[in-house]
Order: structure tokens, then sequence, then C-alpha cells
């Protein structure tokens, strides 16, 4: 691996399909080259095959120049309830490298604005764990709707870790919302709900860029409870199932 980039090697092998002593396979290498590109920091990769050694054994070259990895989003929509909306994000792909992601950004519409806020370490060691990717989102939103005005502010933590060929997702969310009503049925005051959730994804598609075949599903679990000092109870449950068929 020539690697160019603020990314450990070790990071990108990961991403590699075939092992060392297997049959030369170009749909593993197509596999591999689409599990990198995915990462979306390379300008450039490169996988090329040396065959000219006489042992039998053929040496993968793979060259990875690291391209833009920061950006800014920009977008614009009208609805029939909001009216104008627009939104503006700034992103970094290899925040501190490693393959960190930053988020930044807001929303603004005639009725108020939200301002997210996430970062992500898909890398991270653990004693216990093992390997592990996290994530920390945090927002704020301010909307003024017909019957009250909704201060809220959310944190949501969640940690990663693929265990027997499943995705396994879980953590805790906060919200913590301040009413302002001018009618009896919206009560005024501040309100905290507490939760904790779990979801797990089964995921066979051939491709996640460009599925042709295979099947996705995943199954989510929200419990919030007074027992973690939320002013709700509550059970949410979500499942999905999508099956991929391509026919010539």
């Amino acid at each position: 691996i020539n690697n160019s980039s603020k990314i450990n090697n070790e990071l990108i092998a990961e991403k590699i399909v075939y092992k060392e002593g297997e049959l030369y396979d170009v749909l593993k290498l197509e596999t591999s080259y689409e599990n990198i590109y995915q990462l979306g920091v390379f300008d450039q990769i490169k996988m090329e095959a040396d065959f000219n050694h006489t042992d039998g054994k053929s040496p993968i070259n793979l060259t990875l120049e690291e391209g833009k990895t920061k950006e800014f989003a920009s977008s614009l929509g009208y609805d029939t309830q909001d009216g104008m909306r627009g939104g503006v994000e700034y992103i970094d792909h290899n925040f501190f490298g490693n393959l960190r992601e930053f988020r930044a950004g807001a929303t603004i519409a005639k009725r108020g604005y939200t301002i997210p806020i996430v970062i992500y370490d898909p890398y991270v060691q653990t004693p216990l764990l093992g390997k592990i990717n996290v994530k920390n989102e945090l927002g704020y939103s301010r909307w003024d709707y017909d019957s009250y005005v909704e201060n809220l502010f959310t944190e949501r933590v969640t940690v990663g870790k693929s265990f027997i060929g499943l995705d396994h997702f879980f953590g805790f969310q906060m919200e913590h919302s301040e009413i302002k009503s001018g009618i009896p049925v919206f009560l005024s005051g501040n309100y905290l709900i507490n939760s904790l959730f779990y979801r797990v994804v089964i995921d066979k598609r051939d491709s996640q860029m460009d599925a042709k075949n295979g099947y996705y599903t995943s199954l989510y679990a929200e419990k919030s409870m007074k027992q973690i000092g939320s002013e709700l109870d509550y059970v949410k449950l979500l499942a999905e199932a999508r099956y991929i068929k391509e026919f010539a």
C-alpha cells in the first residue's frame, strides 16, 4: 500500500476483501476498489497486479492519493407549511485523520431554525469491546408553531460494533425542550426526555452504492423511562426490510 493520506494503512487494509494466497479474482479487486472509494477521501486509487514474478505469486500494488476532504454544501427549497427554507453545511471527511468526520450547519425557515453538529470516529480502540465506532450528534432548534414556541436541545451518542456478521448500534439520547404556549392544551414549561436505543442491521447487498441484488434489514428499539431521569415513559419500535433483485 502506497498511501499519501492521513489514514493508517491498517484501516485501508480492512476494506480489501482478498487475502494473500488466494487465486487472482477481478471481482474481488473491484469490490475492494469500491470499498476504498466509498471512504470519500481519495482523489486517486490505483490497483495494479504484477504478473512478472516466476514463483506463481502476483503482488497487488495499491496506490492512494488523498483528495479534497473538506466541503461546503447549501440547499434552498420551499414547502407549503414553512414557506422558503435554506441551509448551509460544512463537512470534513478526514477530521484530524483516520477517517474521522465533522459536520456543522444550519437550516433556516420562516418558522425557525435548526443547528446540528456531528462528530464521528469510525475507529476507536477499547480494552473490552475492541474496535468500535462512536458518533456524537448535537442539535439546537427553535420553531414557532401556530400554538406554541419550542426551543429544543438534543444530544445523541451512538456506539457501533460489528459482531457475528451483524452491525450493532446502541446508545443514549437526551432531549430538553422549553415550551412557551398561549393556550391551555400545550402547557408551558421545561421537559426532559432521556432514552436508550438499540439497532441491529443485516446488510447483504452486493453494493452499497449501486445494489443490484441482495437484501437489507434493520430493527430499531428505543425506550424512554423515568429510571434514567426522563419525564416520559414510552417504547418505540421500527423495522425495515428491503429485497433487491436485478432482472435482465
